[in-house]
């Protein structure tokens, strides 16, 4: 062991807060109370996780419920339309606005997707194909960073304004998605590159799958169920 890591390994117990320090000055560790529980650190109508329940004043285990907008996710799944896979898409629109799309509303926030979907001018080729990374995480993110030099509304902070991006970048997404993970195969994975053009009526889950298939091919049920794994997890 170097002198420098004695250093850091000593400094761990010179460092250290005992625990009872914790309960002593009322401050929550890790955000969670004595008994193990979630600290509540504000108020939301977005999305609630019930992990467990109270019985005679004690915390019970019981199976994970996830909620959106008031929604229990197993019921929501039996009101999306996936038959043309836009669940994802529906849901969407219900963490952002509140509410299921009427078929009039969910056509109009479509058509605003659509318009949203394509990647800057020469975005692709001057920044995501050039990337030399190997996470494709790290290279999603590099190119969300680099989108800011693109958005001409990006100091403007109004609350629209904010939801207009959101939207833009949610829209970018599979294009941002599919291109990095081909860029990334290409330049480690030895692979050849393929591009496929963007069909912007495409929904989210077949954009991903025509993108990153060499052939650009896919089937319903492939469809379907990428679909119903991203309107689970959004």
């Amino acid at each position: 062991m170097d002198s420098l890591q004695k250093l850091f390994e000593q400094s761990l117990t010179d460092n250290a807060i005992a625990n009872e320090d914790y309960q002593k000055y009322d401050v929550k560790k890790g955000l969670r109370n004595e008994d193990h529980t979630g600290v509540l650190v504000g108020l939301t109508r977005i999305a609630d996780v019930v992990g467990y329940e109270r019985v005679q004043g004690g915390k019970v285990e019981c199976e994970g419920r996830l909620y959106y907008r008031g929604y229990e996710i197993h019921d929501l799944m039996k009101q999306l339309d996936f038959s043309h896979h836009f669940g994802f898409e529906q849901c969407i629109f219900l963490l952002l606005l509140g509410h299921l799309p009427s078929p009039e509303e969910f056509d109009s926030f479509r058509k605003q997707l659509n318009e949203l979907k394509a990647l800057p001018q020469d975005f692709l080729e001057l920044n995501i194909l050039r990337m030399q990374g190997k996470n494709v995480m790290n290279m999603i993110q590099q190119a969300v960073l680099m989108l800011y030099g693109y958005d001409e509304t990006s100091e403007d902070h109004s609350p629209y304004s904010t939801f207009m991006q959101g939207l833009g970048l949610l829209a970018k997404m599979p294009s941002l998605v599919s291109y990095c993970y081909n860029t990334k195969i290409h330049h480690y994975d030895n692979r050849s590159l393929i591009i496929h053009k963007l069909d912007p009526q495409k929904s989210m889950a077949e954009t991903i799958l025509s993108l990153i298939r060499p052939d650009g091919c896919y089937s319903d049920s492939e469809a379907e169920i990428l679909d119903w794994q991203e309107a689970l997890a959004p």
